[in-house]
């Protein structure tokens, strides 16, 4: 995608390899490695930005993808691990097959080029993020351990 440009937020042992291919690539000026950042600056890099894209072959929950909600971004995720816990596909985001290329890249120009579904994926976000509060986890937790308390057996 051209036309695209890519914040990379963090850092890790695929840095230099992912730099080398950005250069390799002729990417350079389209891609910003912006290393590690404090957890206060993240959001303000998220709001920068159009979209949130996790390309993830494995995935727990993806507390990153909360955040990008939490900053009003549309996401487009690799359907790994939990992140379809998080994104409905169609719904709140587009999920692709991990490795799909041809599928990331569609799903990133459908979202780019189309501010009303950008729109759409963002207007539920407080639904989301109150499904993932703590609050909501601790008493889904809560119910857990009294439901396990009530079938053990005395």
């Amino acid at each position: 995608l051209p036309r695209v440009g890519l914040v990379v937020v963090g850092d890790g042992p695929e840095r230099s390899s992912l730099e080398a291919l950005a250069r390799k690539l002729g990417a350079m000026n389209r891609v910003c490695f912006v290393g590690q950042v404090p957890r206060a600056r993240v959001g303000a890099y998220l709001r920068a930005c159009d979209l949130f894209v996790l390309n993830s072959r494995y995935e727990g929950l993806p507390h990153v993808t909360l955040e990008a909600i939490a900053a009003g971004l549309p996401v487009v995720a690799a359907r790994a691990g939990g992140t379809d816990e998080v994104i409905q596909d169609g719904v709140s985001g587009r999920l692709v097959t991990p490795g799909d290329k041809d599928g990331l890249r569609r799903a990133i120009s459908e979202l780019l080029e189309d501010p009303d579904l950008c729109a759409r994926y963002t207007t539920n976000k407080l639904e989301i993020l109150r499904r993932f509060s703590s609050e909501t986890m601790i008493n889904a937790t809560e119910q857990v351990l009294k439901e396990s308390k009530e079938r053990t057996p005395a």
